[in-house]
């Protein structure tokens, strides 16, 4: 084996005194062997699981743009941040590597040999031991990087969907929210908004029939804040009501509602960024690139921040079309104006490339400690709608799909028919036009 390793160094020695092919001599004898990048393509796998009580199989594939590898150049490791569901292939995985030098690979331990890597090509088992080795234009340095992609040794914490039966009528776009054990369906209709509710329970809901509205609120306004849900008319003005069906209007004026956290009720009043904690007094708020907030409908969460119970992260994510991505806002929420913060838009680009992609009636929830969104077809691009379930680990900063634990509901993948989505009872609810609702819940929670 060393006098493999040998040969090889020795060969590129020779070929480094060869002044006849090189142009750049510096080039040719420079000691830098580096691995900066490390992608790979999609993983097709087979997997089986337990739908009503039977074994079903599914060919499932996990985008390799999804999978985001760490390089740790001290320690000489690449890792993946994700890891992947126990069920998926990773026996032949086709990565490309930037690199500085000439790349090999072993595969399988130590009594192995080097081979030449064919970068895009070459397929490798990351079951076993891998290791790279750059060889350095000067045929005399060398750096070995060992390489893993985790997997999760359980299939607990995935989600598990159910279709809900039910009797809910549901023609037109609709915004879906929650309140006390309840799921309320807010819906687009020739006669203007109507409501239908039922309780968040089990498999099989009672709906009640749609009811329409007694004030001209407009569907995608509709938010929920101190236990009251708000709205806007078509004059603007902003409308109140307790049980989503009789509205009172305010004397206020606004041209959309953004978020809410426990203290606040934020709104664009078409020249600046608004909060009420009462729903009658407004104050403006300190924010910049306000061409670039969502336009209604608009899915905001708000929670606690780790460090202090005080504090809450506030997060809200709609589309605009001035952005190639969803549009996402950011901010620390607090009672006193010393540690509140400002609102600030997360901006995608050469700091941060991993925004939310461009997808109709996104809508986003917080659930299992992280938020997540779907989405009808791109806006542009040729990505079906609701493809995936997307997910923040970082307060909407990133996104990325997760490849363990979430996946879509296989049978709205590709639907034309508007889906909405909200977090009741423990459970994640998808309620579709023509009435079809399903269930989410991670597994390790099902009985």
């Amino acid at each position: 084996m060393k006098n493999y390793i040998s040969y090889i160094l020795a060969l590129f020695a020779t070929l480094t005194l060869l002044p006849s092919c090189l142009k750049d001599d510096e080039v040719a004898t420079s000691p830098v062997c580096t691995i900066t990048s490390f992608t790979v393509g999609d993983i097709q796998s087979s997997y089986t699981t337990k739908i009503n009580g039977n074994d079903t199989t599914y060919t499932r594939t996990i985008a390799g743009s999804t999978l985001l590898f760490n390089i740790d150049q001290v320690n000489g490791v690449i890792y993946s941040v994700d890891s992947l569901p126990k069920w998926a292939n990773i026996k032949a995985v086709v990565p490309t590597v930037t690199y500085t030098g000439t790349l090999l690979v072993r595969q399988g331990g130590a009594t192995n040999d080097y081979v030449y890597f064919s970068n895009g090509k070459d397929s490798i088992d990351f079951t076993g031991d891998v290791d790279f080795m750059v060889v350095a234009p000067d045929g005399e340095h060398t750096k070995h990087y060992s390489a893993r992609i985790g997997q999760t040794e359980l299939d607990h914490d995935s989600l598990y969907w159910t279709k809900v039966s039910g009797n809910l009528s549901l023609n037109g776009s609709h915004r879906t929210l929650s309140k006390d054990g309840r799921l309320y369906v807010f819906a687009q209709s020739e006669s203007g908004t109507t409501l239908a509710t039922s309780t968040a329970n089990g498999t099989k809901l009672t709906w009640t029939s749609p009811q329409p509205l007694d004030a001209d609120i407009n569907y995608k306004s509709v938010t929920l804040f101190n236990d009251s849900f708000f709205g806007i008319a078509s004059d603007n003005k902003v409308y109140t009501s307790d049980d989503g069906l009789q509205w009172t209007a305010t004397t206020s004026m606004m041209e959309r509602l953004l978020a809410t956290d426990s203290r606040r009720l934020y709104a664009f009043d078409g020249t600046s960024l608004q909060a009420t904690a009462d729903g009658i007094n407004w104050e403006q708020q300190p924010a910049e690139n306000l061409t670039m907030l969502p336009e209604m409908p608009v899915s905001s969460v708000a929670y606690k921040t780790k460090t202090n119970s005080q504090l809450e992260n506030v997060v809200m994510m709609g589309t605009n079309p001035n952005a190639n991505y969803s549009v996402a806002w950011y901010k620390i929420s607090s009672v006193d104006n010393y540690s509140d913060q400002s609102w600030n838009y997360i901006a995608i680009g050469d700091d941060n490339q991993y925004g939310m992609p461009p997808l109709e009636n996104v809508q986003m929830v917080r659930y299992n400690g992280k938020l997540i969104a779907i989405g009808g077809k791109a806006t542009t691009g040729s990505l079906k709608a609701y493809s995936y379930i997307y997910a923040s680990d970082d307060n909407g900063v990133t996104w990325h799909i997760p490849t363990s634990g979430m996946s879509m509901e296989e049978s709205l993948i590709g639907t034309t028919q508007p889906v909405t989505m909200t977090v009741c009872d423990g459970c994640i609810w998808l309620v579709q036009v023509g009435g079809q609702v399903w269930r989410g819940i991670m597994s390790n929670s099902v009985n």
